[in-house]
């Protein structure tokens, strides 16, 4: 059985101003960035339950590519769903995190791959930047 308040990052119990070793305001890099010519000002990111639950129990999100790479894949709204077919079609409980980049504390880089820009996080995910959570 599933907690589904694993799911939602406001249910904390403390919230992030109370917790001492976070930053309430966005990163001087993130807030800085222009406004990327995407269909919206959120990002994307895919993950597996399992991920989440951990990340909110820790207040991070550390995705594989993060320590392989150096950075966390992200997508805008179009890029999303070909991320999702090219990489996860075979994944199951797979959830989409949609991200308010104003909220993040590290850089933010549209970085070409595959024809195209994507957005690359160069530091743990916030969970509190995390605005919605969608079972796919």
């Amino acid at each position: 059985m599933v907690c589904r308040a694993l799911l939602r990052p406001t249910c904390h119990a403390k919230p992030l101003i109370s917790r001492g070793d976070r930053v309430a305001t966005p990163a001087s890099s993130a807030a800085r960035l222009p406004i990327p010519p995407y269909d919206s000002r959120v990002l994307y990111h895919l993950t597996t339950r399992d991920a989440w639950q951990r990340a909110v129990a820790i207040g991070d999100y550390l995705a594989p590519s993060l320590e392989d790479e150096g950075f966390i894949h992200l997508s805008t709204e179009s890029q999303w769903p070909a991320v999702r077919t090219r990489f996860y079609a075979e994944v199951g409980d797979l959830l989409l995190l949609v991200i308010d980049p104003e909220r993040l504390r590290h850089e933010i880089r549209y970085e070409a791959a595959d024809g195209d820009r994507y957005p690359h996080l160069y530091g743990p995910l916030d969970v509190s930047a995390v605005i919605e959570v969608r079972e796919l």
